[in-house]
């Protein structure tokens, strides 16, 4: 379905095709997500370990980015 669609789109359907590293990518954050508690979307996780869950204020999500960059982290 992906492939068909992408094909309508114009583009070639060997880049909306996934590969088994995709698929393994895609398995490691799904992994990843269930240790740390993300239940739902959005998500946000600063620093990797500032957490933010649910619709949220530009401003509150400024907060995040500028408490990970303060602790010398990854946002």
């Amino acid at each position: 379905m992906l492939t068909e669609l992408a094909a309508e789109a114009g583009l070639d359907e060997a880049a909306a095709t996934p590969t088994e590293a995709d698929r393994q990518a895609v398995g490691n954050d799904i992994e990843e997500a269930e240790r740390i508690g993300i239940t739902g979307v959005p998500f946000f996780l600063f620093g990797r370990r500032l957490t933010v869950s649910g619709a949220q204020p530009s401003e509150l999500l400024l907060e995040g980015l500028k408490q990970a960059a303060q602790a010398g982290s990854p946002a």
